[in-house]
């Protein structure tokens, strides 16, 4: 019987295969649907650049549709990457995500897709406007048939904008993709709260994660409080 195991490789040349946590990349595959600034800039473009300039091997989608993205997800599946990074602006009215050509892709259908696609415990940072104030996508993820594709949801609480995201992101990636075993929740609140403390960035983040072995969500608000530390996580059932 051949192995359900898909080999992929890294652009360094390091094979890997993908299907569990430690034998994915660990790497930051960027998607991105935002509109260009008056430079034809762009939050993901630029973050890409500084990456490769810090020795990392991100790739990059740049996206305008709902189709585009669903697309750009199995490009991720493919790709296996550890880390996807989406930038785009959000809209927790609707529970949803709005891409360039301002259409709305809901949570339900977003968290469907990924559940299709069956990622390998994926970690998803979203750098879109107030998404992580909301437990609606991370119940959604985790509930949804095949819920195992996520491991953890990081998001800003309120309005993001696009020098202090970059500057968050930039130093949020290059700390923890040094890390070449198994990510754990405290690593990542670790390295927020403390790209926080360097970038002098105030306003919060919230990381959800999924602990599948008694089936409940874990939320911890994040911003430097004391010497780096954090408040417990809130915990509720899937």
């Amino acid at each position: 019987m051949e192995s359900s195991k898909k080999n992929v490789s890294h652009s360094n040349g390091t094979g890997f295969v993908g299907k569990d946590t430690l034998e994915t990349i660990p790497d930051v595959f960027i998607i991105e649907s935002l509109s260009r600034d008056y430079n034809g800039d762009v939050q993901g473009r630029a973050l890409e650049s500084i990456l490769k300039g810090l020795g990392r091997y991100p790739r990059y989608c740049d996206v305008s549709s709902k189709l585009e993205l669903f697309r750009a997800l199995e490009a991720f599946k493919n790709s296996g990457y550890r880390y996807l990074h989406i930038s785009c602006h959000g809209n927790i009215v609707d529970d949803a995500i709005i891409m360039r050509n301002h259409e709305n892709v809901h949570w339900k259908e977003f968290a469907d897709k990924i559940a299709k696609l069956k990622f390998a415990k994926t970690r998803l940072f979203l750098s879109a406007c107030s998404c992580g104030s909301t437990s609606s996508l991370a119940t959604r993820l985790f509930s949804a048939k095949g819920h195992k594709s996520i491991a953890s949801v990081l998001a800003p609480d309120d309005d993001i904008f696009l020098d202090s995201a970059l500057l968050f992101w930039t130093t949020f990636y290059g700390r923890i993709c040094c890390d070449q075993e198994k990510m754990t929740t405290s690593v990542i609140c670790d390295a927020v709260v403390r790209c926080q403390y360097v970038c002098g960035y105030e306003k919060s983040f919230s990381l959800y994660s999924h602990d599948t072995k008694c089936s409940k969500i874990k939320h911890h608000k994040l911003v430097p409080i004391g010497e780096l530390t954090y408040s417990a996580p809130s915990k509720w059932k899937v």
